[in-house]
Order: C-alpha cells, then sequence, then structure tokens
C-alpha cells in the first residue's frame, strides 16, 4: 500500500505534464485566474441588467398598465408612492415563471453534462472544457444584444440561453478551474491558491458591478451586453492561445467520446467504493457543506434584486453599488481570515469553518429586518467572512482524493452546484413572491437557519480530517485505465 504523495507520483494512468516544470515564476500561477476575472465581470455587468430588462418588458406588456410609467422600474423610487409599490409587486409576480424557465434552461442540461466531463478531462485534457463553454458564453450576451434593440414580449428572452445551455454553460469553466489549479499545486499551498481563484472570480464581479451601471446609465443596454460578449470572447482568445493542456494524451478526442457511461459509472464509484484509506464519510460531508452553502448562495442572489427594489427602492445602480461593496467587503475578510488564521496562527481548518458559518448566518438572518439601505451594508459587514470556507472545503476534497480521480470529484461537486440552484431558486422565488408584504420577510430565515447545518457539517469534516491524515491511501482502480 502506498502513501497518497507516493501514488500521485508514480500513478501510471496520470501522466504529468512537463510543461509546467519549465515554466517561470508567476506564469504557472496565471492562466486561470485572468479567465475567472473576465467570465464574472461579463457575468456582473449583465446579469442584474438582465432581470431588470425582463421586469420592463413584462411591465410593458401588462394589461391597464401605462407604458410610459414603467421607466420608473429604472430609477430610484426615494418618493416612492403607492400606485408605484403596487406596480412593481404585480411586475414581479409576472417575472416570477420567467426567471424559473431561464434557470431550468441553464443548468438542467449543463448539470447532466457535468456528469461525462469530468472523468473524460481526467483522460483527455482540460482544455476543451473552457473553449466550448467560452463560445457559448460569448453567443449568451450576443444574443441579448441584439433582442435588447426590441420591444418584444419577455419570453423570448429564454432564447440566449439554448446556445450556452448545449455548449456546457457555466459549470465545465469552473470544474475546470479547480482542477488546473490541483494540477499544479501541491497539499500545503493548495488552500492559498483555491482562495486566490476565488479572489479572481469575486474581484470580477466587484468591477464589473461598479462600471456596469455607469456604462448601462450612460449607453443602455446594448453596449453593456456587447461589452460582455466581447470580454468572453477575449477569454475565448486566451484560452486559445495562452493556456496550456495539464493532461497529456494520446487519445483522439471526438464528441462520442464524452458521453461514456462507463466512465459515469466510474465516477460515483471512484467517490463511493468502500476501501482502505477512504474516509467517504469526509468526502461527502465536504460536498454536503458546499452544496448547502450553494443553496443559500443561490436562494439569495436569486431575490436580493428584487428584494432591494421593491422594499428599499433601490434602481439597478443602488444595488450594484451595494453588491460592489459587499463582494470587496467578502474577498478582504476571505483572505484575511485564510492568511491569518492558516499562515499566521496555524490553526486548524475547523476555526475558519467555524468563523465562516456564524459570520454567514449572522447576516442572512439580518436581513430579514432591514428597513433602512445603511441596514443592508451592516449586513455584508457581518458576512464578510462567509465565503471564507469554501477554499478551504475543496482543498480538503483535493487532498482527500488521489490526482487521477481529481476530476471526478470535482465533477460531484459541481454537479450538485448547478443542480441544487434549479430547485432552490424556484423555492425562493416562491417564498418571496408570496410573502411581499410580510415583515420580518420571512425568506431570509431560510438563509439564516441553514448555516447551522453547516456548522454542524465543520465539526464532522475536521474530526474525520483529523483522522485521515493519519492514514493510507488504496487507490481505487479504473473500469478503463487504457
Amino acid at each position: 500500500m502506498q502513501s497518497y504523495d507516493r501514488l500521485t507520483e508514480n500513478s501510471n494512468s496520470y501522466r504529468k505534464f512537463n510543461w509546467i516544470i519549465t515554466m517561470k515564476g508567476w506564469r504557472r500561477f496565471l492562466s486561470m485566474e485572468p479567465l475567472a476575472f473576465a467570465l464574472m465581470f461579463a457575468y456582473s455587468i449583465s446579469d442584474s441588467l438582465m432581470t431588470d430588462l425582463i421586469e420592463y418588458q413584462t411591465c410593458k406588456i401588462l394589461k391597464g398598465v401605462n407604458a410610459s410609467l414603467c421607466e420608473i422600474l429604472h430609477h430610484s423610487n426615494k418618493s416612492f408612492v403607492n400606485e408605484t409599490a403596487d406596480l412593481i409587486r404585480q411586475v414581479q409576480q409576472h417575472i416570477g415563471p420567467i426567471l424559473t424557465s431561464k434557470s431550468c434552461i441553464e443548468l438542467i442540461f449543463p448539470t447532466l453534462l457535468a456528469l461525462f466531463l469530468g472523468p473524460w478531462s481526467d483522460k483527455n485534457g482540460r482544455k476543451p472544457l473552457l473553449i466550448f463553454p467560452f463560445i457559448g458564453h460569448v453567443l449568451y450576451y450576443a444574443g441579448y444584444a441584439i433582442l435588447s434593440t426590441f420591444n418584444v414580449n419577455p419570453y423570448w428572452f429564454l432564447l440566449p440561453s439554448v446556445p450556452i445551455s448545449l455548449l456546457g454553460g457555466f459549470s465545465p469553466i469552473l470544474l475546470t478551474f479547480f482542477c488546473y489549479i490541483t494540477d499544479f499545486t501541491n497539499k500545503d499551498n493548495r488552500s492559498w491558491h483555491l482562495a486566490c481563484l476565488d479572489t479572481a472570480l469575486s474581484s470580477g464581479i466587484l468591477v464589473g458591478f461598479l462600471v456596469g451601471p455607469l456604462i448601462f446609465k450612460k449607453c443602455g443596454y446594448i453596449t453593456v451586453f456587447s461589452i460582455s460578449s466581447g470580454i468572453t470572447f477575449l477569454a475565448l482568445l486566451h484560452v486559445l492561445f495562452y493556456v496550456k493542456e495539464t493532461v497529456v494524451t494520446d487519445r483522439k478526442r471526438t464528441l462520442t467520446s464524452v458521453f461514456n457511461f462507463p466512465l459515469v459509472k466510474e465516477l460515483f464509484t471512484s467517490v463511493t467504493k468502500q476501501r482502505d484509506g477512504f474516509d467517504r464519510g469526509l468526502v461527502w460531508s465536504c460536498i454536503a457543506y458546499i452544496a448547502i452553502h450553494v443553496i443559500v448562495m443561490e436562494g439569495n442572489a436569486s431575490i436580493t434584486f428584487l428584494f432591494t427594489n421593491l422594499h428599499l427602492q433601490w434602481s439597478v445602480i443602488d444595488y450594484s453599488i451595494y453588491a460592489a461593496t459587499g463582494i470587496f467587503i467578502t474577498i478582504s475578510g476571505m483572505l484575511l481570515l485564510i492568511k491569518f488564521v492558516g499562515s499566521v496562527l496555524k490553526l486548524p481548518d475547523v476555526v475558519v469553518l467555524t468563523i465562516s458559518c456564524l459570520s454567514y448566518g449572522g447576516s442572512n438572518m439580518l436581513k430579514a429586518f432591514v428597513k433602512k439601505p445603511w441596514q443592508m451594508y451592516l449586513c455584508a459587514s457581518i458576512g464578510m467572512f462567509g465565503a471564507s470556507a469554501i477554499p478551504v472545503i475543496r482543498s480538503i476534497i483535493s487532498k482527500a482524493i488521489p490526482q487521477k480521480d481529481i476530476g471526478k470529484a470535482f465533477s460531484v461537486t459541481t454537479i450538485l452546484e448547478m443542480l441544487l440552484p434549479f430547485a432552490t431558486t424556484p423555492l425562493y422565488l416562491y417564498v418571496y413572491t408570496h410573502t411581499l408584504d410580510v415583515y420580518p420577510s420571512p425568506v431570509w430565515f431560510l438563509s439564516g437557519g441553514l448555516p447551522v447545518i453547516l456548522l454542524i457539517l465543520a465539526i464532522i469534516i475536521n474530526k474525520r480530517w483529523s483522522t485521515f491524515k493519519k492514514t493510507l491511501y488504496s487507490p481505487f482502480v479504473s473500469v478503463d485505465s487504457s
């Protein structure tokens, strides 16, 4: 029986790429971060505008509503009157099915595809999992740019979701980011580099939220969506000409080779099969932690703009300023906590997990009682450590799985990350739209209560991880070792 490190070094089924050894200094760490930044920048300048555009177009087709009154949806309503409040309630009740349908189209097929892509990338390479999804993103934003120039039924805005879904969506890109960093890091520096990746993702969102509303105010929808399409196109060029393949293989890459059902069976077997030195409880506790965190995160994302638009009378610009501030606070809190607790104090990971759970839960619970704009900023400050746990959890997963099975493990987590919003987004939207006049807002109690489960899982993960580090690992024998 070989130790995990020894097994990784000697594995015949996973060929270490030679180029990474010859790369000097910073270059090895700057292949994914620009992509992460560009992807989230394009997303953040457009996402809230998509909801705003759907709201606006829905308002214009409502019976008995003067189309000129719909312009109020683009502005801060500091002198909010009952008529306008009733209009926003009416519009938000109608856009629920559209947003739910949009979520389903963008999540169902990419989630099923992720079943095949993780194990496929372990044997055939990482790079294709970046190329095709980025093409989908280029087409997605270009579609919104074109449709925004017409006065169309809001259901037409479901059309751009089709190509991005068929080409993989967001999940293969996220999966490849994690696999790529795991390929060139070791167990000692992996948490930090995963945190740096999360920082690049969050920084893209931060900058996008800051500049997006300004571009929209000056130039309108078409310019914002065109910029998103252009940024993702530049990211695609970065993938084609800069990113190097990390899995060297002589296999022939074809479309049919992706849909390999034995590899799907191997995917689940590799993380469920009982064997010496493999703690299924540890791995699945980590996966459950990420899953619940995603439920809260995606649920919050689906209703925060609607909540602030109705209860605080915020426009897209007001919301974007808040979102950008919140992301900056979150980035600072994550880097500070991970670096200080891990590198300076050298405390166990459970400290980061515990602080993260308390911060996240407290922030969400207080949002139920928000009445003033400054209170949302206070909640963001309280939740500054909320995202700190995820890089630590991903690092633990990567250390508990042999190198050749990293793609499989991250496929499982990515599948859950993409599948859960499919169920939770409609739930959050249903609770929100059916309790518009209830105070405190019940939907935030849901987000505030789930981190209690995260705290319990953090204790379980810490106990199992402490034991696991002292054990040796027995490899999972692939059904296709050729």
